[in-house]
C-alpha cells in the first residue's frame, strides 16, 4: 500500500496537535504534583514560610486551571482543524476517523507513561482531565457534526 506525500503530511500535522495538546494535559498535572509537593513540604516549616508556600501553591494552582483550560480549547480546535479539511474533502472518513484514534492513542499513551514517571503522590487525578473532556457534549457535537454533513454531501452528489 503506497501512502502518498499529502496523506503524510496530514498525519504528521495530527501527530503534532496531538502533541501540543498532551503537553497542555502534562503542564497542568506537573503543576498539581509540585503544588502538592509545597503543600506537603509546608507542613513542618515556620507560619512566615507557610504563607508563603501557601501563596506559591496558589500560583500553581492558577497555573495549572490555565493549562486545562488550554488542553481543553486544543483538543475542540483540533477537532476543528480536522473537521473543516473533511469538508473541504481533503481526506476521506476513513482517515478522519484514524487520525482522531491516533489522536486519542497519544492522549492515552503518554498521559499514562507520565503518570508512571512522575507520580510520586499517587494520584489518580492523571486523567481527570480527558474524562472532563469525553463527558463535554460540544466535544462528540464537533467530532459527529462533520461526519453528517460529509455523509449527506456525499448521499447528494451520487
Amino acid at each position: 500500500m503506497m501512502i502518498n506525500k499529502k496523506t503524510k503530511m496530514y498525519f504528521g500535522g495530527v501527530t503534532a496537535l496531538s502533541i501540543l495538546v498532551l503537553s497542555f494535559h502534562m503542564l497542568a498535572l506537573k503543576f498539581i504534583y509540585n503544588y502538592l509537593g509545597l503543600m506537603l513540604e509546608a507542613n513542618g516549616v515556620t507560619v512566615e514560610k507557610r504563607k508563603e508556600m501557601a501563596v506559591q501553591a496558589e500560583n500553581l494552582k492558577k497555573y495549572s486551571q490555565y493549562c486545562t483550560n488550554a488542553f481543553l480549547l486544543a483538543s475542540f480546535f483540533f477537532l476543528i482543524f480536522i473537521g473543516i479539511i473533511l469538508l473541504t474533502r481533503k481526506i476521506n472518513l476513513k482517515m478522519y476517523l484514524s487520525s482522531y484514534f491516533l489522536f486519542e492513542v497519544i492522549q492515552i499513551i503518554g498521559i499514562s507513561l507520565f503518570i508512571q514517571i512522575f507520580n510520586k503522590y499517587e494520584l489518580t487525578e492523571g486523567f481527570g482531565r480527558w474524562r472532563i473532556l469525553h463527558r463535554n457534549v460540544l466535544f462528540w457535537i464537533i467530532l459527529i457534526i462533520p461526519i453528517i454533513i460529509y455523509l449527506l454531501n456525499r448521499k447528494q452528489k451520487t
